[in-house]
């Protein structure tokens, strides 16, 4: 049978998802008070660490307290145990975000979606995975936008509410569920599209424009020898036979028809 303490030591060691531990109670250890519940976790966001956890408390109205996670006793699927309510304040949380919404974008800019959970060590804090999809919105459904399990040691730099990754990690995406935007061509994975092979650049005016002028040059000339045999075809035989006359020297060495002379006689 498993003590008390080797419990807390599990709980401490497992690995949490954000999502399941929203909306989880808070109960101190020194009078087993309810002290509110977990209202939302804050990341480093340059060490991709969980440090707080923002208390809201039922006496507290709309006034959130501040826990760091170095200062919970224990951190079960049913409760967070703190020792006191001392160890709840106000702390500045300059530099911590909730990264829900950050953009996830490759080297090489390809854009694989939106954070929507992610997974920690209940102990160190240190996120080990990333919950993306398409839009990145918690409260929708795994079965409408689907959602892809990223690697955070893929994570090279951050930028403004952006996480840049190494170029290829698209390949180290593991879907958890798909859903059915997934099925429009619009929210298809740019990943998973085709690759599209680039036209040939056409040639240049000048190029163009001299091959034309010599398509029609060639065009002209075979037009021409063409209609020169179909029109020698068209002469009658008899035509087409009869030599052509020829000039002969004139007494002064001009040239004379035949064809005159004989018709001078």
């Amino acid at each position: 049978m498993t003590s008390a303490n080797e419990s807390v030591a599990l709980a401490r060691t497992a690995v949490c998802r954000r999502s399941d531990l929203l909306g989880t109670q808070v109960i101190s250890q020194e009078n087993a008070a309810r002290i509110g519940i977990i209202d939302r976790i804050l990341v480093d966001v340059e060490q991709q660490q969980v440090l707080v956890f923002g208390i809201r408390g039922a006496g507290q109205g709309l006034r959130t307290l501040m826990l760091e996670l170095s200062q919970v006793a224990a951190l079960g699927r049913d409760a967070l145990l703190i020792t006191s309510e001392e160890v709840l304040g106000d702390f500045d949380t300059t530099g911590l975000e909730k990264i829900i919404g950050f953009e996830i974008m490759t080297e090489d800019g390809l854009r694989l979606g939106k954070v929507k959970d992610y997974y920690f060590n209940a102990a160190s804090g240190v996120i080990s995975d990333l919950v993306i999809s398409r839009l990145g919105i918690p409260l929708l459904s795994g079965r409408i936008d689907t959602t892809y399990l990223l690697p955070a040691e893929d994570i090279l730099r951050v930028g403004s509410n952006r996480f840049i990754v190494a170029q290829g990690a698209e390949t180290h995406l593991q879907q958890q569920q798909q859903g059915l935007l997934q099925l429009i061509p619009l929210f298809k994975p740019v990943w998973e599209e085709e690759e599209v092979i680039p036209a040939l650049p056409s040639a240049s005016p000048s190029i163009r424009d001299m091959e034309e002028e010599e398509y029609e040059e060639e065009y002209e000339q075979d037009y021409e020898d063409e209609y020169d045999m179909e029109e020698e075809e068209d002469r009658p035989e008899e035509e087409r036979a009869r030599p052509q006359p020829v000039a002969e020297a004139g007494p002064e060495g001009e040239a004379v028809d035949q064809s005159e002379e004989a018709e001078r006689s």
